[in-house]
């Protein structure tokens, strides 16, 4: 069978290599840009090499492990030495109570020694806690801020919530989808036990990981792989549209034209949504309704001295309600050993979140001046630049809205009865954030083309 993968970012990759390990696939892959991996790459500040996406992966996940053995490279993974996040309200640093559930209290001294809050926002936050817990009603809908706010205060779920949850969407709580963004907090307000996989070797293992020469050598090593295995991988070469005809699909890229009998679309919802208008115009619709935030990450070599940052603070999350375009700062050598030099220190500075665009309008030097006043204020310390890199994603961070999942399985269905299902897709914005969930999604993809059953 001839699968035509569109997309050489994490997501494309590992469709390609959860084909390959059926060898009557002959796969190949397109790639726009010159360069494999979308947002998983880094290059050098101050002479280091640093992430320019994410720089860790969960390693709750057993998809992305399959890789991982497959290509013989568990001996390279690294964790992080620090994994404590400060949040920074009304011009001083707080520590969160440890057993938290994605910050979400689940007993009262988890309120009332969490310094975010003032006094009397504690004891708010506890009298609708304990009301809650006594009356022991469940909350209709998908909205997480509703959800939270039926069981705690705004205080607490602007201010502690928020910037946990709904800052690694870039986004906030209200209206978002509880099932994708906080699996956990709805287990745990439902009395449900965490689900665990003991006995996988990936369960040994500390929450996060990447590899000794960043997350690009995972993208590298895949490459490697597949080309090992006859993938044909084609960089440079973005797919201009496709066609469904009788016995498969049609690929046009360039000037070429190839059929294949079935396509993975691994790209972004938006690009998906556009290469299947004429075939599923409805699903395009709905794909192409998905929202998106737009970051900035600006990474810093900076020389200063950070010895009052406790060594097990990875980083600093800055509320919404602070008048801030910084919305999270990365302590980098806390962190990660090698994100230091005899010159400084790395820090990563994120801003932006969905429907803000001031931030995409300045010029890079403009941005990381204005942001390091900001850090210095934060992190109470004076800081000089020593060096700087501003990369740009925009519209790179999916919204995961109310009833998410609902809308994906809508566009899933038509699409397989309107492509007689020649055509899958793959991707985070499927289920969810982060590496592993793309490897997941890749999994998923592959067994559909492959016409197993999940």
């Amino acid at each position: 069978m001839k699968v035509a993968v569109v997309g050489g970012g994490i997501s494309g990759l590992a469709t390609a290599f959860f084909l390959t390990q059926r060898n009557e696939h002959e796969v190949t892959v397109y790639e726009k840009e010159n360069c494999l991996g979308g947002k998983i790459r880094g290059s050098e500040v101050g002479g280091l090499l640093v992430e320019e996406g994410p720089d860790a992966f969960v390693t709750r996940s057993p998809e992305i492990f399959e890789i991982i053995a497959a290509l013989g490279v568990e001996d390279q993974l690294i964790h992080p030495l620090a994994n404590r996040a400060l949040i920074y309200r009304k011009k001083a640093l707080h520590y969160l109570p440890a057993g938290l559930t994605l910050g979400f209290p689940a007993t009262k001294e988890h309120i009332f020694t969490n310094k975010v809050l003032t006094p009397a926002e504690r004891m708010i936050t506890y009298a609708k806690w304990r009301l809650a817990n006594a009356r022991n009603q469940s909350v209709d809908g998908d909205d997480l801020g509703n959800i939270l706010e039926h069981y705690i205060s705004r205080s607490y779920t602007n201010n502690v919530l928020d910037p946990l949850i709904g800052g690694i969407n870039a986004a906030s709580i209200h209206g978002a989808s509880a099932e994708i963004t906080a699996p956990q907090i709805l287990n745990l307000l439902k009395g449900l036990q965490p689900v665990t996989h003991m006995g996988r070797p990936e369960m040994q293992l500390p929450p996060f990981a990447s590899f000794k020469h960043g997350l690009d050598f995972l993208i590298r090593s895949l490459n490697q792989y597949l080309e090992s295995k006859g993938t044909l991988v084609l960089k440079d070469t973005p797919v201009i549209g496709l066609r469904s005809t009788d016995t498969g699909v049609q690929v046009a890229a360039h000037e070429s034209l190839e059929s294949f009998d079935k396509v993975v679309l691994a790209t972004p919802s938006r690009s998906a949504g556009d290469l299947i208008q004429s075939i599923s115009p409805e699903s395009a619709a709905l794909l192409n309704s998905i929202r998106r935030a737009s970051i900035i990450m600006t990474t810093v070599l900076a020389s200063g001295d950070l010895s009052h940052i406790d060594s097990q603070v990875s980083g600093v999350l800055v509320p919404r309600t602070e008048p801030y375009f910084t919305t999270a700062i990365t302590i980098g050598p806390n962190k990660w050993p090698t994100w230091r030099s005899d010159e400084g220190v790395v820090l990563r500075i994120s801003s932006g979140r969905l429907e803000e665009r001031a931030h995409l309008a300045l010029e890079p030097e403009t941005l990381v001046h204005l942001l390091m006043g900001e850090v210095q204020e934060v992190l109470g310390s004076d800081i000089k630049v020593v060096d700087y890199r501003v990369s740009s994603w925009k519209e790179s961070f999916v919204r995961f809205s109310p009833y998410h999942r609902q809308l994906i399985l809508k566009v899933q269905n038509k699409l397989a009865q309107e492509s007689d299902s020649k055509i899958e897709l793959a991707g985070s914005y499927l289920l969810g954030s982060g590496i592993p969930t793309c490897v997941r999604t890749a999994k998923l993809a592959a067994i559909k083309v492959s016409g197993q059953t999940i």
